[in-house]
C-alpha cells in the first residue's frame, strides 16, 4: 500500500473520514488463518472487523487474535456473554497463546449465520504500554429462542512493541469461504 499523506486536519489526503481500509479479504475457500503483515504504522488505532463462520463439528468455535506472529503465553483475554438464551456469565484466560474475540458460527448451526466481530486496538504502534484490544461480537446458530450469542470482552498481549502483524484464527478447523476480514487505520 502506498504511504498515506496526513493533512494537518488529521484527515488522510484526498479522504473526508479519519478512518482508511488498510486490509480487506474475503475467503475465496477454506482458509486455516488470516495473518497480516506489514501494517501501517502511521495511524493511533485499530478497527479489525470480522465476519466468518467455522467449518469445525460444532455449534460454534471461538475467533482468536495473535499478534506479530507471537505464539508464547503472553496473552489474557476476558469476555461477558449472554449466551443462547443463558444468564450473562463472564470468562477469564490468562498465559494463553492468543486473544479471544468471539465466537463464530460453525458447521453444526444453521446454514449461513456467520458470527461478527468489532475489535478495537488503541495506540497499537505506542511502546509504553502493553497492548489491549476490546471487542463486541455477535452470532446466531439458529433462528430460535436459544440461537442467539452477544458478547464483549478485552483481552492484552503482555508487550510494548508496535503491532505490524495480526493473525485471525480460528479454535477449531477453518473458516470457510466467505469470511471476511477487514483492518481500518484511524487517526
Amino acid at each position: 500500500m502506498a504511504q498515506q499523506v496526513i493533512t494537518n486536519q488529521g484527515l488522510i489526503k484526498g479522504s473526508t473520514s479519519p478512518m482508511a481500509q488498510l486490509y480487506d479479504n474475503v475467503a475465496g475457500s477454506a482458509i486455516a488463518s488470516w495473518d497480516v503483515t506489514g501494517i501501517s504504522q502511521i495511524y493511533n488505532h485499530l478497527r479489525v472487523v470480522l465476519m466468518a463462520r467455522g467449518d469445525t463439528a460444532a455449534v460454534s468455535t471461538f475467533a482468536r487474535m495473535r499478534f506479530n506472529n507471537d505464539s508464547a503465553a503472553n496473552y489474557a483475554s476476558i469476555y461477558m456473554a449472554a449466551d443462547q438464551g443463558a444468564a450473562i456469565a463472564g470468562v477469564e484466560e490468562n498465559s494463553a497463546t492468543s486473544i479471544e474475540v468471539g465466537k463464530v458460527a460453525a458447521a453444526t448451526a444453521t446454514a449461513s449465520h456467520p458470527g461478527i466481530s468489532t475489535i478495537e486496538i488503541p495506540a497499537y504502534v505506542g511502546t509504553t504500554f502493553f497492548k489491549n484490544a476490546s471487542w463486541t461480537n455477535g452470532f446466531h446458530s439458529a433462528l430460535t429462542t436459544l440461537g442467539h450469542t452477544a458478547m464483549s470482552g478485552d483481552g492484552v498481549w503482555v508487550s510494548t512493541a508496535a503491532i505490524n502483524r495480526i493473525t485471525v484464527f480460528p479454535t477449531a478447523g477453518n473458516f470457510i469461504a466467505g469470511s471476511r476480514l477487514t483492518i481500518y487505520g484511524l487517526l
